[in-house]
Parts: C-alpha cells; sequence; structure tokens
C-alpha cells in the first residue's frame, strides 16, 4: 500500500481490492494484533 499506513487502518481496502478479480468476499480475514481493536464493516472480532 502507498505510504506504508498502519495495519490496523487497511483491511477494509485490502478486502475490497480481493473481491474485484473474483466477485466474491472473503469470509475469514486472518490478522496480526496490529489490527485489533479495529472495527470492519462486515468482519466479527
Amino acid at each position: 500500500m502507498s505510504g506504508n499506513p498502519y495495519d490496523g487502518h487497511t483491511l477494509a481496502e485490502v478486502l475490497e481490492q480481493a473481491q474485484i478479480p473474483n466477485g466474491v468476499q472473503p469470509r475469514i480475514a486472518v490478522v496480526d494484533r496490529g489490527n485489533q481493536g479495529v472495527e470492519t464493516e462486515g468482519m466479527k472480532n
């Protein structure tokens, strides 16, 4: 990602980009503690 943003703020954009090639939204995202406490629409913490 451009500008090396904080990991906890990139999950929603990464999931959107993963959906573009095949039209299927990922159901599971495995993240490290950098995403702890960050709410992402459609994902359960």
